[in-house]
């Protein structure tokens, strides 16, 4: 073992480690502070960025939406000049096509997908959605639409639609998207259909394309008469391009000349916010597609009767569930108010029509609910007879059961009729407890017969032909029976029977200047005897038949020399002599007051429209010479030499209008004896007024004023109800027959357009029931029965027969 021993000087010692010294220490609130300065000084940096990116970004959306409020503006006036100047020249076409939809008023306009735009309905506030660029920006509007969900009743669904901007030199300028907006096409195909579309759109037209396949299905196998080739399909495109909203109508399709069919993509049409906006879109797209199908299939070519053909689409697409009914019942209201006849559909067959126009749909629905035919079939009677004639295409449709003109037209009416809400509401009252006797022309043939209706069981019987073709009868007293004229073979002897329990009574005599009338007109007020008129306007003998008499024992007749205007007892008439028929308003000339027995008692004047007060006082109408009749005279049993009573301007001295002439065209007593009612009308100078007056000659007031028509009124004449609450006037206005009823106890007035007539007077076109409820009334080729106190009608429609007069009678059922 050995040891190395170092001496102290030599020794190696480890040098003591200094003492440790003790850093100062760190100020950290000082880095803190200078984070948190550089922090604020960035939050307040980036705060006024943003508050300047905001303070752009809103002035950029005030720009845009000026801009826009500019094309909304435009649009909603069919403004294409304003339009176009906020239009982005970039694509020529697309401006030039956007330009004519402004000016078409068309920009949001979708009514051929079955969608009506509701410009003045605001749905939220338009939203804009800069580019990151903030030289793009798009706008999205939601619009109301209306949907037609049938009867006349709407519902409301809302669309969205998109626009791009970009900025121009001094404004946002409306541009078309670009393809990165759409993005790339697409194409699907199914069993009947294949579209092409934008991926853009894509799910929004994979559903559709489901439901539109699954529609062209039904389509091929559940139409009647229809089926589909083989090989069917079904092109669509569904295009973004502008022009294809204008397209998109059955016009449109119907032009389509070759696939594919142009249709706007979903969100060129707008989009659906709501599962029921999403089915009004369906049905929209769907209606055109099948339209398109139909159309190709069964070979129709524009575009003959275009009108027609369409009214014809929308009643097939209304069999799939597309459309609602093609015309409502207040359209078929208005078509029997109106009295639309079948003939006016000429028009519409050229294309120009103007008439109600859901007159061809109602025409197709005639021919598929009266004459058994399918929609289809009508359809391919338009397209294999292009250059066929419109009354050729009916007799077609109607086929042999309707060989005349005037049978269509009677099918017609009875369509029209059955379909209208006159058609469908329910009879207020019963019919009276009688019968209905009527002439008519069986088969329309010239010659007539007579035939009894019952109401009760709804049969119409021939009971008797007769051996002319110019009749006229009117009703016996107690509706037990008839009394008949018949244009007689022999010149010099008239043609009056009686026709009373089956038979037939001669009443006929030999004619001379002096023997009576024998044309049955009505019985006087009380209700026994008949007031015979001449069968010519050149006698002015009349004659007031005792028809108890003749059924006892031999007839009794006066002759009366004018129409006897017989007082309420029967006892004394005012004779009116006049070569026009009584109740024509041009029927005046000289007045007589005679006897029961038609004997002269003493010469009253001369007038027209003479009316009794009472039994003992009677009044008419003063002519003064010169169409100038503005004065009432009244005389009396006891005194009857007339004086004024009263004049129109003391009638009328309440209007506001007093210095214009009035002429008293008719006068009668109401039922209320202080109330007088007038029909007075101006010269044409004047403007042809027509109006009623009633007026109350105690209080010297008018209880009513009507204006009843504002033009010349041309030949017209009145009817006095049996127990005068009913006034009729007839007129002729701008070649269309109307009559007009007054209630005499409230003044109400109701208005009826009617066939132009055929037989001599209201006299033997009109008879009220004996209870005075119901009013038959001849209409050409049908009988209105009329309950005017409870605004109601119905309609009695003698198969192929024309009835020119129907009368009360009793009942053969007792």
């Amino acid at each position: 073992m050995s040891f190395d021993w170092q001496t102290d000087d030599r020794a190696e010692w480890p040098e003591a480690a200094p003492p440790p010294v003790t850093p100062p220490k760190r100020r950290r609130w000082r880095w803190a502070a200078g984070l948190a300065l550089l922090l604020l000084t960035t939050a307040v940096l980036a705060r006024a960025w943003l508050q300047r990116l905001d303070s752009v970004t809103g002035q950029l959306e005030a720009e845009i939406l000026a801009s826009d409020a500019v094309l909304q503006g435009a649009a909603a006036r069919g403004d294409g000049e304003i339009f176009a100047t906020f239009l982005s020249g970039r694509d020529a076409d697309w401006a030039a096509a956007t330009t004519k939809l402004a000016g078409d008023g068309a920009i949001y306009r979708r009514s051929g997908l079955g969608l009506t735009w509701l410009p003045g309905e605001t749905v939220g506030e338009p939203e804009v959605t800069l580019a990151p660029d903030l030289r793009t920006a798009e706008v999205t509007h939601d619009m109301a639409y209306a949907i037609d969900v049938g009867n006349g009743l709407t519902e409301t669904v809302v669309l969205r639609q998109t626009a791009v901007y970009r900025t121009g030199s001094n404004r946002w300028l409306l541009s078309p998207p670009e393809r990165s907006f759409w993005g790339a096409d697409r194409t699907i195909s199914g069993q009947y259909l294949t579209v092409h579309f934008p991926t853009r759109d894509a799910s929004l037209v994979e559903r559709l394309f489901l439901r539109i396949d699954d529609k062209l299905g039904e389509m091929c196998t559940q139409l009647a008469t229809f089926s589909c080739p083989s090989n069917f399909q079904v092109e669509v495109l569904f295009s973004t391009a502008p022009e294809s909203l204008a397209q998109a109508d059955l016009l449109g399709v119907l032009a389509t000349e070759s696939p594919p069919l142009l249709l706007p993509t979903p969100t060129l049409a707008g989009l659906p916010q709501t599962e029921e906006a999403y089915q009004a879109l369906f049905r929209g797209y769907a209606s055109l597609v099948l339209a398109a199908a139909i159309t190709d299939i069964v070979d129709w070519r524009c575009c003959e009767q275009a009108v027609f053909y369409k009214a014809v689409l929308n009643e097939l697409l209304h069999e799939l569930g597309l459309r609602p009914e093609p015309v409502t019942t207040a359209q078929f209201e208005t078509l029997w108010q109106e009295a639309v006849p079948l003939s006016a559909g000429a028009e519409w067959w050229s294309g120009d029509g103007r008439s109600e126009a859901a007159l061809p749909g109602a025409i197709v629905g005639l021919a598929h609910d009266v004459w058994g035919q399918t929609a289809v079939a009508v359809a391919r009677s338009l397209a294999d007879n292009p250059h066929q004639s419109y009354s050729g295409w009916l007799h077609l449709l109607a086929g042999p059961d309707f060989p005349r003109d005037e049978e269509l037209q009677q099918a017609w009416r009875a369509f029209v009729y059955a379909q209208s809400a006159s058609g469908q509401a329910a009879r207020p009252i019963p019919y009276p407890n009688q019968d209905l006797q009527l002439l008519c022309r069986p088969d329309l043939e010239q010659r007539l017969a007579l035939f009894r209706y019952d109401l009760s069981s709804g049969d119409f019987q021939l009971e008797q032909p007769l051996n002319q073709d110019v009749a006229y009868m009117a009703a016996l007293p107690h509706g037990d029976g008839l009394a008949i004229w018949e244009r007689s073979d022999r010149p010099n002897v008239n043609g009056l029977y009686l026709w009373h329990d089956g038979l037939k009574i001669d009443l006929s005599w030999e004619k001379t200047p002096s023997s009576a009338g024998s044309v049955p007109y009505r019985l006087d007020p009380t209700g026994e005897r008949l007031i015979l008129v001449p069968d010519n306007i050149v006698d002015a003998t009349y004659g007031l038949l005792d028809v108890g008499a003749c059924l006892t024992k031999e007839c009794q007749v006066a002759t009366v020399l004018g129409f006897p205007v017989v007082s309420p007892d029967g006892q004394r008439a005012i004779a009116l002599e006049s070569t026009f028929p009584p109740t024509y308003a041009q029927s005046h000339g000289i007045l007589k007051l005679v006897d029961g027995e038609g004997e002269v008692l003493t010469a009253v004047g001369e007038g027209t429209s003479p009316f009794w007060i009472d039994a003992h006082t009677f009044a008419y109408v003063l002519d003064a010479g010169e169409g100038r009749r503005d004065t009432l005279m009244r005389g009396s049993l006891d005194d009857p030499v007339p004086e004024k009573w009263l004049s129109v301007d003391e009638i009328t001295a309440v209007l506001p209008d007093t210095d214009r002439l009035r002429l008293i065209d008719y006068a009668t007593m109401t039922p209320d004896p202080n109330i007088l009612a007038l029909i007075t009308t101006r010269s044409q100078a004047e403007g042809g007024v027509t109006e009623f007056l009633a007026y109350h000659l105690t209080t010297q007031k008018l209880a009513a004023h009507e204006v009843l028509s504002s033009t010349v009124l041309g030949p017209h004449e009145y009817l006095l109800s049996p127990d005068g609450r009913w006034l009729l006037l007839r007129p002729l206005n701008a070649g269309e027959w109307t009559l007009l009823w007054i209630d005499l106890t409230t003044f109400a007035s109701q208005r009826l357009v009617v066939q132009p007539p055929d037989q001599l007077s209201l006299a033997w076109g009109a008879d009220w029931s004996a209870d005075g409820n119901w009013l038959a009334l001849s209409d050409g080729d049908l009988v209105r029965l009329l309950a005017p106190a409870y605004n109601y009608e119905t309609l009695f429609i003698p198969h192929h027969t024309d009835c020119l007069t129907a009368v009360w009678v009793q009942p053969t059922h007792e």
